[in-house]
């Protein structure tokens, strides 16, 4: 089964990031963008009180580490499921996406794509054409602006304002609220330990959308009404609706040999910044093309990801945080230089609407997209 959900909070949500926080020392950043495992747990955590197997609370019994129990948490159930990606959507402008990393701010109102140029004999990097400013391009895409920037269109071929992006604020605001520390061991309040805690309140026009899949003889998704989805288990409803996913496709340039390979979402990477299928800039990737494993010869030539993501969580029964995990952001550029065009189209397909995160692509990450550009270099 594999359908479209859209997901609508009905009440403030609540995305903390991997940041510490104590109670009188910080304040609880929790208007972020959620990540696609957050949503994959709450779906499969439905789908377990929906078949009975998840009980009132955990305990040491009902744990998943615990593998000696049959009562564990639905250990075996629901193994199929899967998170393709997940992305804001508004109303008004259809599934918003992240922008690119190679997209700069020129100046107040210039976007600026950048080009690949020859450093030295051994060195290619992306630079802007344009100095940029310091501000940082930020919001969303809409996925017209999205296909025209694969398409290789500038701002100069589109009438004005044609790439400015869809700020955050008509998708989300973010709203104070002040929380008191709770006492594990009573579980009652303690005096005087207050934080501040930011909350996302989406727009009424607004919310998520994911493709998920699940074997047809193991749930049924088109009988969730809803959610308890992020931190503090605020609720959400669920629809399915129409695919509204554009078809993708790579655009190819004639003669082109270098692929590159934008995340749409984030990606968990066994080498950082690095995917584990890359070794010493060699791409080991082996697809398969007419059921037979396919050699690609190709090289990263470089990329750009920004500043990484910290992930963690909450485990109810320990008490603790999760350990953390550093991902890379929405948004990465990465550039492969094929040895031939066939080479080229052949790393393009298997990136190309594909979870290749070394960690966790089951629930949505490593999820992006490809062009393939022509071989030179400013």
């Amino acid at each position: 089964m594999n359908v479209t959900l859209k997901i609508t909070p009905r009440d403030l949500l609540f995305f903390r990031d991997a940041k510490p926080m104590a109670a009188g020392e910080g304040y609880g950043n929790g208007c972020n963008m959620p990540t696609p495992n957050i949503l994959h747990s709450a779906i499969r955590t439905a789908l377990l009180k929906q078949s009975g197997a998840l009980p009132d609370e955990k305990t040491v019994s009902t744990h998943t580490r615990d593998r000696g129990s049959n009562r564990r948490i639905g250990a075996d159930k629901f193994g199929s499921l899967q998170v393709k990606n997940l992305f804001p959507y508004h109303e008004k402008h259809g599934l918003l996406f992240p922008i690119p990393n190679d997209v700069l701010k020129a100046d107040k109102d210039t976007l600026s794509i950048t080009q690949l140029r020859l450093i030295s004999d051994d060195l290619i990097c992306p630079f802007s054409t344009i100095p940029p400013c310091k501000e940082r391009v930020s919001g969303f895409w809409t996925g017209a602006q999205l296909w025209d920037y694969m398409k290789g269109k500038r701002e100069n071929d589109q009438q004005k304002n044609d790439f400015t992006p869809i700020k955050q604020s008509e998708i989300w605001e973010e709203e104070w609220r002040v929380g008191i520390e709770i006492d594990p061991e009573r579980n009652s309040t303690k005096e005087g330990q207050l934080y501040a805690g930011g909350y996302m309140r989406l727009n009424d026009r607004a919310g998520f959308v994911a493709d998920v899949s699940i074997k047809d003889d193991e749930g049924n998704l088109t009988m969730l009404k809803h959610l308890l989805f992020g931190g503090e288990k605020k609720v959400a409803t669920v629809d399915v609706t129409q695919n509204i996913f554009p078809e993708w496709e790579t655009m190819a340039a004639n003669k082109g040999k270098i692929v590159k390979w934008i995340l749409l979402t984030p990606a968990i990477f066994a080498h950082g910044a690095l995917p584990g299928w890359i070794k010493n800039g060699e791409v080991l990737l082996q697809p398969k093309i007419d059921g037979r494993k396919t050699i690609i010869n190709a090289k990263l030539l470089c990329c750009s990801v920004g500043n990484p993501l910290a992930i963690s969580g909450w485990d109810l029964l320990d008490g603790n945080a999760k350990p953390s995990l550093w991902a890379v952001r929405p948004g990465a550029v990465y550039y492969f230089e094929c040895t031939t065009e066939s080479d080229a189209k052949n790393l393009s397909a298997a990136l190309l609407a594909k979870n290749r995160s070394d960690m966790l692509s089951e629930q949505g990450f490593g999820f992006g997209i490809t062009t393939i550009m022509e071989q030179s270099y400013e």
